[in-house]
């Protein structure tokens, strides 16, 4: 979690809750699994988001930014 700024993960981030939380910055980041394999909860007040809210994965995604995009890759 960042106020101001934005949370890259270069590097392959594999747990069954992740939560990711930006006020005003970017939100970068590369997830174990395929996106199925994930239950989606996004909030994106202004910016572009590549993922959506989604239900019935074994995995949780918690993703928000008030200003800011979000860009998520899933490497299943």
């Amino acid at each position: 979690e960042t106020d101001n700024g934005e949370i890259q993960i270069s590097g392959c981030v594999d747990a069954q809750t992740i939560t990711l939380y930006v006020d005003v910055g970017e939100i970068v980041a590369n997830l174990t699994g395929a996106q199925a394999d994930y239950s989606i909860s996004v909030e994106n007040d202004v910016g572009n988001s590549n993922v959506y809210p989604q239900t019935g994965g074994t995995r949780t995604l918690n993703v928000a930014t008030d200003v800011g995009d979000i860009r998520i890759t899933f490497l299943g």
